[in-house]
């Protein structure tokens, strides 16, 4: 056994293919290699067996290699840039592999590092989604994974079908590809055009030139009938046609798919959001398609998801695709224009108080709660707010009298402000706490006008719920408080309630601005924080054209 092991070893140090493919897999960190491809590639060609994975006998390439550049040469569908895996160069040296065994080893090598690096990137992205200040855990891939991955497409009957199965599974992803794909079909489209600017706000009733581009474009969008828009466009001829109120429905459908407000009126927002490039929605949904790479490859069991841009919070239970939320709710989050906004991170949901204080950063202590004071004295006892030590408990304790002497030792975070339990309480009723660096949580609010608005960032950083009563009833489910009518008299009791959630949840403060549904269905939403603008930089990715 000693031997045969031996003359194996003798054969691979004599052979020029194992000896070319032992230098150039060595040369993975000259290459630009990430580590996790560094160790699949080492796993792809042990020492021991560093036979041709691309290439026949005579030196010719498989099918599946052939089909593997082909692959590569489609990386736009995933919305990643085919030429980062050197398509061109890929195709060149193929034609030279059957020249001699070292030629042959620099097409195997390169093939499978260029199908390792392309896999990489779809199924964990491209970057550390730290660096654009997204505080999401490590998914810096697993070699064995990888390795196996181009392994079974080295052999694979259907190229194609195996690196398609490589991208994430999650619903979402996949609606977004298909989303992409007739995206771009519909830029090469040059039959539409980007409409032109309306000088007023056209309203159901008007006569306005531009109706028939209108219909067209809601048409090529899937917001109108076909055989309607084409009714439209007939009936302009030779004449001012009119803005009904089926025009007007599709224009509110477009209106909700982008963040408006649903009224049908074409007014200057909406018009904006119309002449937006078919190039910038592509761009959306590449970074978004990103961004889905960063999450782990399988879902909890029990994960409830908040989608900054599109002010939604969504909760699913054994849907490791996140295919159905089993419930679906507005939110409002941090505003966008004054250094609040809401951070995104990970943390699990653990426990749901009743009634709560709201404890007071030092910070809009400085900036709001202290000059109110100042401005109109009596409004601290009437807003049920009260100076107290820090660390006090959620209960009544010691408080200190509002004069200027306690208001300096807030403003010096040596006291702190807290708002006691009621219906005025910055919080609402209900608090969800998930315990992270940022001290971010889910509340109640008593500003429920604010659901109202299309647009939501209204908060110093927390999300506030639309419904906190059927969250708190959906989380604790199967608990003695979960039920609506203990909700109710705990909310109308006079004591604060802390309660342990039995079955704890993830929660993902997320951000995307291009949400997909199985329907076809795409919502693009604004970039409030400019996400976008961060992650397109961070990819080295050129602004599109006509990009705001």
């Amino acid at each position: 056994m000693i031997a045969l092991a031996a003359h194996v070893a003798e054969a691979q140090a004599s052979d020029p293919f194992a000896s070319a493919v032992r230098a150039l897999v060595a040369q993975g960190g000259e290459t630009g290699d990430r580590p996790v491809e560094q160790a699949a590639l080492a796993a792809i060609y042990p020492p021991s067996d560093s036979r041709p994975l691309w290439s026949r006998p005579d030196g010719r390439p498989t099918a599946q290699a052939s089909a593997a550049i082909g692959a590569l040469a489609t990386a736009e569908s995933h919305g990643l840039v085919s030429e980062d895996y050197d398509v061109t160069a890929l195709w060149v040296l193929s034609f030279t592999a059957e020249v001699s065994r070292s030629a042959a080893a620099r097409f195997d090598v390169a093939l499978t590092r260029a199908l390792t690096r392309f896999l990489a990137d779809l199924r964990f992205g491209r970057l550390d989604p730290t660096t654009v200040r997204f505080d999401l855990p490590p998914n810096e891939g697993d070699p064995s994974e990888l390795a196996r991955l181009v392994l079974a497409i080295a052999s694979a009957a259907d190229v194609p079908a195996s690196v398609a199965a490589a991208a994430p599974a999650y619903a979402g992803y996949q609606a977004l590809e298909r989303a992409l794909a007739r995206y771009r079909a519909l830029a090469r489209d040059t039959t539409l055009r980007v409409l032109q600017r309306a000088a007023t706000t056209i309203r159901v009733g008007d006569r306005y030139a531009g109706v028939p581009a209108i219909a067209q474009w809601l048409e090529a969008l899937g917001d109108l009938d076909p055989a309607f828009a084409a009714s439209v466009v007939r009936a302009s001829v030779g004449s001012v046609p009119l803005y009904d109120s089926v025009v007007a429905a599709a224009v509110a459908r477009f209106q909700r798919r982008h963040g408006l407000d649903a009224d049908g009126t074409i007014g200057p927002a909406t018009m904006r959001e119309l002449r937006v490039p078919l190039a910038q929605r592509i761009r959306q949904i590449e970074l978004t398609l990103e961004r889905w790479r960063w999450l782990p490859g399988r879902a909890p069991s029990r994960y409830a998801v908040v989608n900054i841009a599109a002010f939604r919070l969504e909760v699913f239970e054994d849907d490791s695709i996140a295919q159905r939320p089993v419930l679906a709710l507005n939110v409002i989050t941090g505003q966008a224009d004054g250094r609040h906004e809401t951070p995104v991170f990970t943390a699990t949901m653990r426990e749901v108080v009743f009634r709560p204080y709201w404890d007071v950063p030092t910070s809009i202590a400085r900036a709001e709660v202290i000059p109110m004071v100042r401005r109109r004295p009596e409004s601290f006892a009437a807003d049920g707010y009260e100076i107290v030590q820090r660390g006090a408990p959620d209960t009544a304790t010691t408080t200190f009298v509002p004069n200027a002497n306690n208001l300096a030792r807030v403003a010096a975070g040596e006291l702190r402000v807290r708002q006691r339990p009621g219906p005025a309480n910055a919080l609402g009723f209900i608090k969800f706490v998930f315990p992270n660096r940022y001290n971010v949580f889910l509340h109640d609010t008593p500003l429920r006008l604010l659901f109202a608005n299309s647009r939501r960032d209204y908060s110093h950083g927390c999300v506030r719920v639309e419904r906190p009563k059927t969250l708190a009833e959906l989380v604790l489910r199967g608990q003695a408080l979960s039920d609506p009518a203990a909700i109710d008299s705990i909310i109308r009791g006079s004591q604060t309630i802390h309660v342990s959630i039995a079955e704890p949840l993830t929660v993902l403060v997320w951000y995307a601005t291009a949400v997909a549904d199985a329907d076809g269905s795409v919502s693009f939403y604004p970039d409030i924080y400019k996400r976008d603008v961060a992650l397109e930089r961070a990819l080295g990715l050129a602004a599109v054209p006509g990009q705001r």
